[in-house]
């Protein structure tokens, strides 16, 4: 099996990084999803992807440890994150109920969730939220070919 060509990195550093994380984080937490949406482990599981990576978005501390925001959209998207945690944390379901945001007024929020219910993942249809501002989408399991690479050299 080969890895298409979309998959290049400009440096032995970053391409070191990228298969250390497929290998030791993403493929594992990607076949814990399976299972246990073939197992009917849970009963409902919410998986997602965030391109921008880090948990300044989750907690909102850019300035706490100073770290400068890219882009003003920095902001909106740190909302809709904190809203999606939130929700869960209150009811075990990511998406956002539109009343709540709009009693709170939370317009860029609301802009986010506008066109978007985030599915629940299971094994018929395994749909993972990939969260990006100014909106997020539906996409599919992350990395898969370079994981299905990696899996006999990483496995027990």
């Amino acid at each position: 099996m080969s890895i298409s060509s979309e998959y290049s990195f400009n440096n032995a550093y970053n391409a070191t990084v990228n298969v250390a994380t497929n290998a030791f984080l993403t493929g594992p937490a990607i076949q814990v999803a399976r299972v246990g949406a073939a197992s009917y482990s849970f009963d409902r599981m919410w998986i997602y992807t965030m391109d921008r990576r880090d948990l300044y978005e989750v907690f909102g501390t850019y300035y706490l440890y100073d770290q400068p925001i890219r882009v003003d959209d920095d902001v909106y998207y740190t909302n809709a994150i904190q809203d999606m945690w939130a929700s869960f944390a209150r009811t075990g379901n990511p998406n956002v109920d539109k009343s709540y945001l709009i009693t709170r007024g939370y317009n860029s929020t609301l802009a986010f969730f506008s066109d978007f219910v985030w599915p629940s993942f299971n094994a018929m249809t395994p749909q993972v939220a990939s969260l990006q501002f100014p909106g997020p989408a539906i996409t599919t399991l992350p990395d898969q070919e370079r994981i299905a690479v990696l899996a006999p050299f990483f496995s027990s």
